[in-house]
């Protein structure tokens, strides 16, 4: 199996931090494609990622005419993506150089897999920005009617 590592990275009003996410993305390890998809930003995003795309040829973007939504732009970048391993980035997620290749080796023994990671600020600490509280199934079937609420 490929070593190779495609990232894709929805952007949505993202200049304050899309610049270092590609810089770093673009100095991490085993990373072979780097996909920006962009969903009508109108503050520089797409600008910044046409300069990372025309300095580096691993990276490439889709500037999307409106928003269609993250998970409509994940799969749009996905659909270019050619490398065995891929990773969805936010960005303002600002990896470190070996980053994305440690979560792929951890990957390797299972072939095809999904891997979540814990995200940590720069003091080591979990961040609490990026934890989301999953739906209660259970308690849904238990009280029909409540699914719509995420308490």
């Amino acid at each position: 199996m490929s070593q190779s590592i495609a990232v894709v990275v929805v952007s949505y009003q993202s200049a304050s931090t899309l610049d270092e996410c590609l810089a770093r993305l673009r100095a991490a390890q085993d990373v072979t494609e780097i996909r920006v998809v962009d969903n009508a930003s109108f503050d520089g995003s797409l600008e910044i990622a046409q300069r990372h795309a025309l300095a580096d040829a691993r990276v490439r973007f889709i500037a999307n005419p409106d928003n269609p939504g993250f998970a409509t732009a994940c799969n749009q970048g996905a659909a270019e993506c050619h490398a065995a391993w891929q990773a969805f980035v936010n960005p303002d997620l600002m990896v470190e150089p070996d980053t994305l290749a440690r979560l792929r080796d951890l990957g390797l023994p299972f072939g095809d897999c999904l891997l979540g990671v814990e995200q940590v600020d720069e003091q080591g600490l979990a961040d609490a920005a990026v934890r989301r509280r999953d739906p209660d199934f259970a308690a849904m079937l238990r009280h029909p009617g409540a699914g719509a609420r995420l308490s």
